[in-house]
Protein backbone atom coordinates (compact mmCIF):
# COMPACT_ATOMS: atom_id res chain seq x y z
CA UNK A 1 0.00 0.00 0.00
CA UNK A 2 1.60 3.57 -1.06
CA UNK A 3 0.79 6.22 1.28
CA UNK A 4 3.41 8.95 -0.26
CA UNK A 5 3.04 7.61 -4.14
CA UNK A 6 6.77 8.22 -5.28
CA UNK A 7 4.63 10.70 -8.34
CA UNK A 8 3.00 12.32 -5.39
CA UNK A 9 6.34 13.90 -3.97
CA UNK A 10 7.60 14.38 -7.14
CA UNK A 11 4.81 16.47 -8.16
CA UNK A 12 5.65 18.78 -4.95
CA UNK A 13 8.70 19.57 -5.75
CA UNK A 14 7.03 21.64 -8.48
CA UNK A 15 6.75 24.23 -5.94
CA UNK A 16 10.64 24.54 -5.25
CA UNK A 17 10.06 26.45 -9.29
CA UNK A 18 7.94 29.04 -6.70
CA UNK A 19 11.68 29.44 -5.10
CA UNK A 20 14.36 29.26 -6.93
CA UNK A 21 17.10 31.81 -9.50
CA UNK A 22 19.97 34.51 -10.66
CA UNK A 23 20.02 38.07 -11.72
CA UNK A 24 18.80 39.34 -14.58
CA UNK A 25 19.15 43.08 -16.37
CA UNK A 26 15.60 43.89 -17.22
CA UNK A 27 12.61 44.78 -14.85
CA UNK A 28 9.55 42.52 -14.09
CA UNK A 29 6.35 43.01 -12.95
CA UNK A 30 4.65 41.32 -9.96
CA UNK A 31 1.25 40.62 -12.38
CA UNK A 32 3.88 39.28 -14.69
CA UNK A 33 5.49 36.93 -12.29
CA UNK A 34 2.17 35.89 -11.02
CA UNK A 35 0.93 35.22 -14.91
CA UNK A 36 4.19 33.56 -15.45
CA UNK A 37 3.90 31.20 -12.55
CA UNK A 38 -0.16 30.21 -14.21
CA UNK A 39 1.53 30.03 -17.78
CA UNK A 40 4.47 27.44 -16.63
CA UNK A 41 2.08 25.31 -14.18
CA UNK A 42 -0.65 24.99 -16.66
CA UNK A 43 1.77 23.92 -19.22
CA UNK A 44 2.34 21.18 -16.96
CA UNK A 45 -0.91 19.87 -16.55
CA UNK A 46 -1.45 21.71 -13.01
CA UNK A 47 -3.48 24.43 -12.00
CA UNK A 48 -2.96 27.43 -10.41
CA UNK A 49 -5.50 29.96 -9.23
CA UNK A 50 -5.93 32.71 -6.50
CA UNK A 51 -9.35 33.51 -4.65
CA UNK A 52 -8.37 37.07 -4.38
CA UNK A 53 -5.77 39.88 -5.70
CA UNK A 54 -5.24 43.38 -4.33
CA UNK A 55 -3.24 45.24 -6.87
CA UNK A 56 -1.69 48.54 -6.37
CA UNK A 57 1.52 50.67 -6.49
CA UNK A 58 3.83 47.96 -7.77
CA UNK A 59 2.44 45.33 -4.72
CA UNK A 60 0.17 42.37 -5.73
CA UNK A 61 -1.17 40.53 -3.02
CA UNK A 62 -3.06 37.31 -3.73
CA UNK A 63 -4.92 35.11 -0.85
CA UNK A 64 -6.32 31.69 -0.52
CA UNK A 65 -3.66 30.34 -3.81
CA UNK A 66 -4.18 26.84 -4.86
CA UNK A 67 -2.10 24.90 -6.77
CA UNK A 68 -3.92 21.56 -7.84
CA UNK A 69 -2.48 18.20 -9.20
CA UNK A 70 -4.24 15.77 -10.67
CA UNK A 71 -2.97 12.28 -11.52
CA UNK A 72 -4.77 9.13 -12.65
CA UNK A 73 -4.24 7.92 -8.47
CA UNK A 74 -6.26 11.34 -6.96
CA UNK A 75 -5.70 14.99 -6.75
CA UNK A 76 -2.96 16.95 -4.49
CA UNK A 77 -3.79 20.47 -3.67
CA UNK A 78 -1.42 23.13 -1.74
CA UNK A 79 -2.78 25.97 -0.50
CA UNK A 80 -1.03 29.37 0.35
CA UNK A 81 -3.11 31.45 2.13
CA UNK A 82 -1.48 34.49 1.26
CA UNK A 83 1.16 35.17 -1.30
CA UNK A 84 2.75 38.87 -1.47
CA UNK A 85 4.80 40.20 -4.84
CA UNK A 86 6.07 43.52 -4.09
CA UNK A 87 8.59 45.55 -6.70
CA UNK A 88 11.92 46.07 -5.43
CA UNK A 89 14.78 47.65 -6.95
CA UNK A 90 14.01 46.34 -10.57
CA UNK A 91 13.03 43.02 -9.19
CA UNK A 92 10.13 41.20 -7.70
CA UNK A 93 10.22 40.27 -3.91
CA UNK A 94 7.93 36.91 -3.30
CA UNK A 95 6.60 36.48 0.45
CA UNK A 96 5.45 33.19 0.73
CA UNK A 97 3.49 31.76 4.16
CA UNK A 98 5.38 30.08 6.67
CA UNK A 99 2.93 27.08 5.97
CA UNK A 100 1.76 25.24 3.26
CA UNK A 101 -1.06 23.07 4.06
CA UNK A 102 -0.89 19.93 1.13
CA UNK A 103 -3.85 17.71 1.21
CA UNK A 104 -3.63 14.32 -1.19
CA UNK A 105 -6.71 12.41 -1.74
CA UNK A 106 -6.71 9.40 -3.82
CA UNK A 107 -6.94 5.50 -4.36
CA UNK A 108 -4.39 2.94 -3.58
CA UNK A 109 -3.93 -0.10 -5.65
CA UNK A 110 -6.29 -2.30 -3.71
CA UNK A 111 -9.36 0.15 -3.86
CA UNK A 112 -8.42 2.01 -0.58
CA UNK A 113 -9.32 5.49 0.10
CA UNK A 114 -6.02 7.38 0.81
CA UNK A 115 -5.81 10.65 2.31
CA UNK A 116 -2.37 12.57 3.06
CA UNK A 117 -2.18 15.75 5.00
CA UNK A 118 1.50 17.49 4.69
CA UNK A 119 2.70 20.77 5.76
CA UNK A 120 6.02 22.65 4.06
CA UNK A 121 7.13 25.21 6.62
CA UNK A 122 9.89 27.74 6.08
CA UNK A 123 11.62 30.07 8.00
CA UNK A 124 14.22 33.19 7.28
CA UNK A 125 13.41 33.13 3.61
CA UNK A 126 14.70 35.39 1.02
CA UNK A 127 13.05 34.96 -2.33
CA UNK A 128 13.24 37.63 -5.08
CA UNK A 129 12.35 37.31 -9.02
CA UNK A 130 14.30 39.45 -11.75
CA UNK A 131 14.08 39.74 -15.92
CA UNK A 132 11.44 39.88 -17.90
CA UNK A 133 8.14 38.01 -18.38
CA UNK A 134 9.62 35.20 -21.23
CA UNK A 135 13.42 34.92 -19.49
CA UNK A 136 12.17 35.26 -15.48
CA UNK A 137 15.67 33.86 -12.73
CA UNK A 138 14.64 33.24 -9.73
CA UNK A 139 17.03 33.28 -6.46
CA UNK A 140 15.96 31.70 -2.61
CA UNK A 141 17.76 31.12 0.70
CA UNK A 142 16.37 30.10 3.64
CA UNK A 143 17.65 29.14 7.37
CA UNK A 144 15.23 25.81 6.81
CA UNK A 145 12.80 23.79 5.19
CA UNK A 146 11.08 21.18 5.58
CA UNK A 147 8.34 18.62 4.60
CA UNK A 148 6.13 17.40 7.31
CA UNK A 149 3.22 14.34 7.26
CA UNK A 150 0.93 15.33 9.53
CA UNK A 151 -1.60 12.33 8.84
CA UNK A 152 -2.75 9.33 6.77
CA UNK A 153 -5.35 7.65 6.49
CA UNK A 154 -6.66 4.52 4.97
CA UNK A 155 -10.70 4.21 4.15
CA UNK A 156 -11.28 6.71 7.20
CA UNK A 157 -9.01 5.12 9.83
CA UNK A 158 -6.42 6.73 10.95
CA UNK A 159 -2.15 5.53 9.89
CA UNK A 160 0.12 6.03 12.99
CA UNK A 161 2.97 7.50 10.72
CA UNK A 162 5.17 10.93 10.92
CA UNK A 163 7.68 11.74 8.61
CA UNK A 164 9.76 15.30 8.52
CA UNK A 165 12.18 15.99 5.98
CA UNK A 166 14.24 19.18 7.15
CA UNK A 167 17.10 21.43 4.73
CA UNK A 168 19.30 23.28 6.61
CA UNK A 169 20.31 26.47 5.16
CA UNK A 170 19.10 25.83 1.82
CA UNK A 171 19.44 27.84 -1.56
CA UNK A 172 18.61 27.91 -4.89
CA UNK A 173 18.71 29.53 -8.06
CA UNK A 174 16.36 28.80 -11.63
CA UNK A 175 16.02 30.47 -14.75
CA UNK A 176 12.58 30.31 -16.54
CA UNK A 177 12.66 31.16 -19.82
CA UNK A 178 9.34 31.01 -22.45
CA UNK A 179 6.92 31.25 -19.20
CA UNK A 180 5.36 34.45 -19.88
CA UNK A 181 3.01 35.75 -23.01
CA UNK A 182 4.89 39.13 -22.89
CA UNK A 183 1.59 41.41 -22.23
CA UNK A 184 1.66 41.21 -18.53
CA UNK A 185 -1.82 41.88 -17.52
CA UNK A 186 -2.11 39.28 -14.95
CA UNK A 187 -5.05 37.22 -16.51
CA UNK A 188 -4.46 34.42 -16.46
CA UNK A 189 -4.94 33.98 -20.21
CA UNK A 190 -1.90 32.41 -21.07
CA UNK A 191 -2.09 29.13 -22.97
CA UNK A 192 1.27 28.03 -21.71
CA UNK A 193 1.54 26.23 -25.23
CA UNK A 194 5.05 28.12 -26.01
CA UNK A 195 8.20 26.40 -26.16
CA UNK A 196 9.74 26.58 -22.79
CA UNK A 197 12.65 25.80 -20.49
CA UNK A 198 13.34 25.57 -16.83
CA UNK A 199 16.77 25.36 -15.47
CA UNK A 200 17.71 25.13 -11.80
CA UNK A 201 20.78 24.70 -8.88
CA UNK A 202 20.45 24.03 -5.40
CA UNK A 203 22.81 23.45 -2.37
CA UNK A 204 21.92 22.42 1.04
CA UNK A 205 24.23 21.96 4.18
CA UNK A 206 22.69 19.17 5.59
CA UNK A 207 19.02 17.39 5.10
CA UNK A 208 17.64 15.46 7.86
CA UNK A 209 15.10 12.93 7.87
CA UNK A 210 12.58 11.60 11.04
CA UNK A 211 10.20 8.84 10.27
CA UNK A 212 8.20 6.43 12.66
CA UNK A 213 5.55 4.12 11.20
CA UNK A 214 3.06 1.67 13.89
CA UNK A 215 2.20 -1.36 12.24
CA UNK A 216 -1.75 -1.10 12.99
CA UNK A 217 -2.01 -5.27 12.98
CA UNK A 218 0.24 -5.24 15.96
CA UNK A 219 2.21 -2.80 18.68
CA UNK A 220 5.27 -2.66 16.96
CA UNK A 221 7.02 0.53 15.71
CA UNK A 222 9.19 1.03 12.77
CA UNK A 223 11.97 4.68 13.38
CA UNK A 224 13.76 5.66 10.81
CA UNK A 225 16.51 8.73 11.19
CA UNK A 226 18.95 9.91 8.55
CA UNK A 227 21.11 12.40 7.76
CA UNK A 228 23.31 13.84 4.59
CA UNK A 229 25.90 16.30 4.60
CA UNK A 230 26.48 19.11 1.36
CA UNK A 231 23.47 18.01 -0.81
CA UNK A 232 23.92 19.80 -4.13
CA UNK A 233 21.02 19.44 -7.07
CA UNK A 234 20.70 20.52 -10.72
CA UNK A 235 18.74 19.76 -13.11
CA UNK A 236 16.75 20.90 -16.06
CA UNK A 237 13.21 20.62 -18.12
CA UNK A 238 12.65 21.43 -21.61
CA UNK A 239 9.51 21.38 -22.98
CA UNK A 240 8.73 21.97 -26.77
CA UNK A 241 5.83 24.96 -28.09
CA UNK A 242 2.83 23.30 -28.63
CA UNK A 243 3.20 20.67 -25.75
CA UNK A 244 0.79 21.24 -23.35
CA UNK A 245 0.25 17.64 -21.57
CA UNK A 246 2.82 16.16 -20.56
CA UNK A 247 0.86 13.21 -18.65
CA UNK A 248 1.23 11.47 -21.82
CA UNK A 249 4.98 10.34 -21.72
CA UNK A 250 5.58 8.99 -24.67
CA UNK A 251 3.78 11.76 -26.95
CA UNK A 252 5.56 14.14 -24.58
CA UNK A 253 8.93 12.79 -25.72
CA UNK A 254 8.21 12.31 -29.11
CA UNK A 255 7.58 16.08 -28.70
CA UNK A 256 11.10 16.87 -27.98
CA UNK A 257 10.55 16.94 -24.27
CA UNK A 258 13.99 16.76 -22.09
CA UNK A 259 14.36 16.40 -18.38
CA UNK A 260 17.54 15.76 -16.42
CA UNK A 261 18.93 16.11 -13.02
CA UNK A 262 22.31 15.38 -11.10
CA UNK A 263 22.72 15.07 -7.55
CA UNK A 264 25.97 14.83 -5.25
CA UNK A 265 26.01 13.92 -0.97
CA UNK A 266 28.61 14.37 1.17
CA UNK A 267 28.28 11.77 4.15
CA UNK A 268 25.17 10.27 5.16
CA UNK A 269 24.15 8.24 8.16
CA UNK A 270 20.81 6.23 9.11
CA UNK A 271 19.78 4.89 12.34
CA UNK A 272 16.44 2.30 12.24
CA UNK A 273 15.19 0.17 15.03
CA UNK A 274 12.02 -1.85 14.95
CA UNK A 275 10.41 -2.73 18.37
CA UNK A 276 7.58 -5.29 18.95
CA UNK A 277 6.57 -8.01 21.25
CA UNK A 278 7.73 -10.47 19.48
CA UNK A 279 11.03 -9.20 17.42
CA UNK A 280 13.36 -6.00 17.95
CA UNK A 281 15.80 -5.11 15.73
CA UNK A 282 18.46 -2.41 14.91
CA UNK A 283 20.78 -0.99 12.69
CA UNK A 284 23.15 1.94 11.47
CA UNK A 285 23.64 2.53 7.57
CA UNK A 286 26.49 5.07 7.03
CA UNK A 287 28.45 6.17 3.73
CA UNK A 288 31.03 8.63 2.35
CA UNK A 289 29.31 9.98 -0.52
CA UNK A 290 26.62 9.53 -3.34
CA UNK A 291 25.86 10.94 -6.56
CA UNK A 292 23.25 10.54 -8.67
CA UNK A 293 21.84 11.35 -12.31
CA UNK A 294 19.47 10.87 -14.79
CA UNK A 295 18.31 11.83 -18.21
CA UNK A 296 15.16 11.54 -20.05
CA UNK A 297 14.66 12.61 -23.71
CA UNK A 298 14.28 11.49 -27.73
CA UNK A 299 14.04 8.10 -27.65
CA UNK A 300 16.25 6.99 -24.17
CA UNK A 301 16.48 7.26 -20.34
CA UNK A 302 20.30 7.13 -19.27
CA UNK A 303 20.04 6.51 -15.09
CA UNK A 304 22.93 6.60 -12.87
CA UNK A 305 23.60 6.17 -9.11
CA UNK A 306 26.71 5.39 -7.30
CA UNK A 307 27.65 5.20 -3.66
CA UNK A 308 31.07 5.00 -1.92
CA UNK A 309 32.39 3.88 1.35
CA UNK A 310 29.01 2.12 2.62
CA UNK A 311 28.62 0.32 5.92
CA UNK A 312 25.85 -1.25 7.39
CA UNK A 313 25.32 -3.04 10.78
CA UNK A 314 22.42 -4.70 12.32
CA UNK A 315 21.82 -6.51 15.15
CA UNK A 316 18.26 -8.44 16.40
CA UNK A 317 16.57 -11.23 18.82
CA UNK A 318 16.24 -13.17 15.33
CA UNK A 319 20.18 -12.34 14.65
CA UNK A 320 22.51 -15.13 16.02
CA UNK A 321 25.22 -12.25 16.24
CA UNK A 322 25.42 -8.56 14.45
CA UNK A 323 25.48 -8.22 11.10
CA UNK A 324 28.28 -6.21 9.39
CA UNK A 325 28.83 -5.22 5.70
CA UNK A 326 30.60 -2.73 3.95
CA UNK A 327 31.19 -1.74 0.19
CA UNK A 328 33.96 0.24 -1.40
CA UNK A 329 32.05 1.16 -3.91
CA UNK A 330 28.45 0.46 -5.77
CA UNK A 331 27.55 1.43 -9.16
CA UNK A 332 24.08 1.38 -10.76
CA UNK A 333 23.85 2.33 -14.16
CA UNK A 334 20.77 2.12 -17.43
CA UNK A 335 20.20 3.06 -20.97
CA UNK A 336 17.08 2.35 -22.21
CA UNK A 337 15.59 3.07 -25.18
CA UNK A 338 11.77 4.48 -24.38
CA UNK A 339 9.94 5.38 -27.54
CA UNK A 340 8.76 2.85 -29.81
CA UNK A 341 10.80 3.88 -33.13
CA UNK A 342 11.07 1.25 -36.16
CA UNK A 343 14.60 0.69 -35.24
CA UNK A 344 16.86 -0.34 -33.07
CA UNK A 345 18.51 1.78 -30.00
CA UNK A 346 21.27 1.89 -27.83
CA UNK A 347 21.28 0.28 -24.28
CA UNK A 348 23.62 -0.39 -21.61
CA UNK A 349 23.51 -2.22 -17.83
CA UNK A 350 26.10 -1.29 -15.68
CA UNK A 351 26.47 -2.85 -12.00
CA UNK A 352 29.49 -2.84 -9.92
CA UNK A 353 30.27 -3.67 -6.52
CA UNK A 354 33.59 -3.39 -5.22
CA UNK A 355 35.54 -4.53 -2.10
CA UNK A 356 32.14 -6.10 -0.89
CA UNK A 357 33.10 -7.22 2.69
CA UNK A 358 31.63 -9.05 5.99
CA UNK A 359 32.26 -9.69 9.31
CA UNK A 360 34.24 -12.28 10.91
CA UNK A 361 31.14 -14.03 12.53
CA UNK A 362 28.88 -14.39 8.73
CA UNK A 363 32.32 -16.04 7.11
CA UNK A 364 32.07 -18.81 10.48
CA UNK A 365 29.03 -20.30 9.34
CA UNK A 366 30.34 -21.76 6.01
CA UNK A 367 34.09 -21.86 6.85
CA UNK A 368 34.60 -21.95 10.55
CA UNK A 369 38.22 -23.71 10.32
CA UNK A 370 39.25 -20.16 8.02
CA UNK A 371 39.83 -22.73 4.72
CA UNK A 372 38.94 -19.91 2.68
CA UNK A 373 40.79 -16.54 1.58
CA UNK A 374 38.37 -13.82 3.24
CA UNK A 375 39.08 -10.90 0.75
CA UNK A 376 37.05 -8.25 -0.10
CA UNK A 377 34.35 -9.43 -3.28
CA UNK A 378 34.33 -7.21 -6.36
CA UNK A 379 31.56 -8.14 -9.15
CA UNK A 380 31.44 -6.40 -12.52
CA UNK A 381 28.97 -6.40 -15.05
CA UNK A 382 29.00 -4.31 -18.01
CA UNK A 383 26.88 -4.86 -21.01
CA UNK A 384 25.71 -2.55 -24.13
CA UNK A 385 24.10 -3.11 -27.47
CA UNK A 386 21.45 -2.50 -30.06
CA UNK A 387 17.41 -3.47 -28.75
CA UNK A 388 14.44 -2.41 -30.49
CA UNK A 389 11.13 -1.78 -29.13
CA UNK A 390 8.03 -3.10 -30.23
CA UNK A 391 5.89 -1.64 -27.52
CA UNK A 392 6.25 1.00 -25.28
CA UNK A 393 7.58 0.32 -22.35
CA UNK A 394 4.91 3.35 -20.40
CA UNK A 395 1.39 3.28 -21.78
CA UNK A 396 -0.35 6.49 -23.53
CA UNK A 397 -2.84 6.65 -20.94
CA UNK A 398 -1.80 6.76 -17.51
CA UNK A 399 -5.45 5.96 -15.64
CA UNK A 400 -5.52 3.21 -18.20
CA UNK A 401 -6.54 -0.46 -16.52
CA UNK A 402 -3.34 -2.01 -15.61
CA UNK A 403 -2.46 -4.87 -18.59
CA UNK A 404 0.54 -7.43 -19.23
CA UNK A 405 3.91 -6.33 -19.37
CA UNK A 406 4.89 -4.86 -22.90
CA UNK A 407 6.83 -7.31 -25.21
CA UNK A 408 10.40 -8.11 -24.54
CA UNK A 409 12.86 -5.70 -26.82
CA UNK A 410 14.33 -7.55 -29.96
CA UNK A 411 18.25 -7.68 -28.83
CA UNK A 412 19.88 -7.07 -32.38
CA UNK A 413 23.42 -6.97 -30.51
CA UNK A 414 24.74 -7.09 -27.00
CA UNK A 415 28.74 -6.45 -25.90
CA UNK A 416 29.95 -7.65 -22.87
CA UNK A 417 32.15 -4.77 -21.90
CA UNK A 418 33.55 -6.05 -18.73
CA UNK A 419 32.99 -8.89 -16.38
CA UNK A 420 34.57 -9.22 -13.05
CA UNK A 421 33.80 -11.74 -10.39
CA UNK A 422 36.60 -11.95 -7.86
CA UNK A 423 35.63 -13.91 -4.43
CA UNK A 424 37.00 -16.49 -1.96
CA UNK A 425 40.62 -16.57 -3.41
CA UNK A 426 39.26 -17.35 -7.39
CA UNK A 427 38.70 -14.59 -9.99
CA UNK A 428 36.67 -14.91 -13.38
CA UNK A 429 36.69 -12.18 -16.23
CA UNK A 430 35.92 -11.92 -19.51
CA UNK A 431 34.82 -9.57 -22.57
CA UNK A 432 32.89 -10.21 -25.81
CA UNK A 433 30.03 -9.82 -28.19
CA UNK A 434 27.11 -10.63 -30.26
CA UNK A 435 24.76 -10.68 -32.50
CA UNK A 436 21.67 -11.70 -32.72
CA UNK A 437 19.33 -12.67 -36.28
CA UNK A 438 15.60 -12.57 -34.59
CA UNK A 439 14.46 -13.58 -38.01
CA UNK A 440 15.97 -16.93 -37.53
CA UNK A 441 14.41 -18.76 -34.35
CA UNK A 442 14.38 -22.13 -35.24
CA UNK A 443 18.26 -22.60 -35.31
CA UNK A 444 18.18 -22.44 -31.57
CA UNK A 445 14.13 -23.56 -30.72
CA UNK A 446 13.00 -20.38 -30.17
CA UNK A 447 15.57 -18.07 -28.99
CA UNK A 448 16.89 -15.61 -31.93
CA UNK A 449 20.60 -17.03 -33.69
CA UNK A 450 23.67 -15.46 -31.53
CA UNK A 451 26.88 -15.15 -33.54
CA UNK A 452 29.82 -14.06 -32.02
CA UNK A 453 32.52 -14.92 -29.42
CA UNK A 454 33.31 -14.51 -25.47
CA UNK A 455 36.62 -15.14 -24.18
CA UNK A 456 37.09 -15.88 -20.53
CA UNK A 457 39.81 -16.35 -18.22
CA UNK A 458 39.52 -17.54 -14.70
CA UNK A 459 42.61 -17.57 -11.85
CA UNK A 460 42.70 -19.52 -8.91
CA UNK A 461 39.88 -21.63 -9.71
CA UNK A 462 41.17 -25.16 -9.08
CA UNK A 463 42.69 -23.98 -5.57
CA UNK A 464 38.92 -22.24 -4.57
CA UNK A 465 37.48 -26.22 -5.41
CA UNK A 466 39.94 -27.70 -3.40
CA UNK A 467 39.51 -25.76 -0.29
CA UNK A 468 35.35 -26.50 -1.19
CA UNK A 469 35.87 -30.00 -1.20
CA UNK A 470 38.23 -29.74 1.96
CA UNK A 471 34.97 -27.88 3.78
CA UNK A 472 32.52 -30.55 2.68
CA UNK A 473 30.78 -28.12 0.43
CA UNK A 474 31.38 -29.72 -2.75
CA UNK A 475 31.39 -33.81 -3.02
CA UNK A 476 34.66 -35.23 -4.33
CA UNK A 477 33.56 -36.61 -7.37
CA UNK A 478 31.41 -33.41 -8.24
CA UNK A 479 34.80 -31.86 -8.04
CA UNK A 480 36.58 -34.42 -10.58
CA UNK A 481 33.32 -33.98 -12.65
CA UNK A 482 34.25 -29.83 -12.99
CA UNK A 483 37.89 -31.06 -13.87
CA UNK A 484 36.99 -32.88 -16.74
CA UNK A 485 34.44 -30.50 -18.17
CA UNK A 486 36.64 -28.05 -17.73
CA UNK A 487 39.71 -29.68 -20.22
CA UNK A 488 36.75 -29.32 -22.39
CA UNK A 489 35.69 -26.12 -22.09
CA UNK A 490 38.99 -24.59 -21.03
CA UNK A 491 42.44 -24.61 -21.60
CA UNK A 492 45.30 -23.93 -18.95
CA UNK A 493 46.94 -20.58 -19.20
CA UNK A 494 50.28 -19.69 -18.47
CA UNK A 495 50.13 -18.13 -15.10
CA UNK A 496 49.81 -20.72 -12.05
CA UNK A 497 45.91 -22.23 -11.75
CA UNK A 498 45.02 -20.14 -14.74
CA UNK A 499 42.28 -20.73 -17.52
CA UNK A 500 41.35 -19.60 -20.58
CA UNK A 501 38.51 -19.96 -22.56
CA UNK A 502 36.93 -18.91 -26.02
CA UNK A 503 33.14 -19.47 -27.01
CA UNK A 504 32.22 -19.20 -30.04
CA UNK A 505 28.88 -19.24 -32.35
CA UNK A 506 29.40 -18.88 -35.98
CA UNK A 507 26.96 -18.59 -38.65
CA UNK A 508 26.47 -21.97 -39.43
CA UNK A 509 25.19 -22.24 -35.49
CA UNK A 510 27.62 -24.41 -34.79
CA UNK A 511 28.62 -23.46 -30.94
CA UNK A 512 32.79 -24.01 -30.61
CA UNK A 513 35.45 -24.19 -27.53
CA UNK A 514 38.25 -23.14 -28.17
CA UNK A 515 38.21 -24.47 -31.80
CA UNK A 516 36.42 -27.38 -30.79
CA UNK A 517 32.75 -28.02 -31.69
CA UNK A 518 29.98 -28.89 -28.84
CA UNK A 519 27.27 -28.19 -30.79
Amino acid sequence: MAYLPAQRIAQLSVIAALSSGTAAQADVTPAQVWQGWQDYFTSLGYQLDAGARDESQGRLALDDVTLTMTAPEGTTTATLDRVVLAERAGAVAVTLPERIPVLTRGTSEAGEDVETAMSLTQAGTAFTVSGDPDDMSYDMSAQSAAMTVDSITVDGKPVEMRMTLTAHSPTGSAQLTGAGTGAGTGTGAGTGTGAQAMRYRGTTERVDLAMSVKDPDSTGTFTLDGTMAQLSTQGALGKPAGLSDIADLQAALRAGMTLEGTFTGGASKMSFALDDAQNSASGEITGDSGSGSVRLGGASLDYRAELAGTRLRAEGAQLPFPVELSAGRAVLGLGLPMTVTGQAEPFSIETRLLDVAVNDQIWSLIDPQAVLPRDPATLILDLSGMARLTEALFTADPAAPAAAPPAAPEIEALTLDELKLSIAGADLSGRGAFTFDNADMATFDGFPRPEGAIDLRLLGGNGLLERLVKLGLVPGEQAMAARLMSGIFANAGPGEDELTSKIEVRPDGGVYANGQRIR
